[in-house]
C-alpha cells in the first residue's frame, strides 16, 4: 500500500507524479490507392498528429492530382476515376 500526503493543488507537481513507461512507438497514417493495372503513391500523413477529416482530404490534393495527371497522359482524357 502507498500513502500519499500532498497538499491541495499539488497533485500535478513533478515531485508527486509516479514515471511511466513509454514505449517509444510512434503512430503513423499512411493514404494510397489502387487503380487498373497499377498503385497509387504511399502517403505518410504527418506523424503524432491526430488525422481529422481536413487534414485525411489535404492529402489527395497533395498526392491524387499530380499522379492523376500521369494516368491521363498514360490513358488519355477518357480515363474514369
Amino acid at each position: 500500500m502507498i500513502y500519499v500526503i500532498r497538499g491541495l493543488g499539488e497533485e500535478y507537481l513533478d515531485k508527486n507524479l509516479k514515471p511511466s513507461f513509454k514505449s517509444g512507438r510512434i503512430l503513423v497514417s499512411v493514404w494510397s490507392y489502387y487503380y487498373g493495372d497499377g498503385i497509387g503513391p504511399l502517403a505518410i500523413i504527418e506523424k503524432r498528429r491526430r488525422i481529422t477529416a481536413k487534414r485525411y482530404l489535404e492529402t489527395p490534393k497533395k498526392y491524387f492530382i499530380l499522379f492523376y495527371r500521369r494516368i491521363v497522359q498514360k490513358y488519355g482524357l477518357g480515363v474514369v476515376m
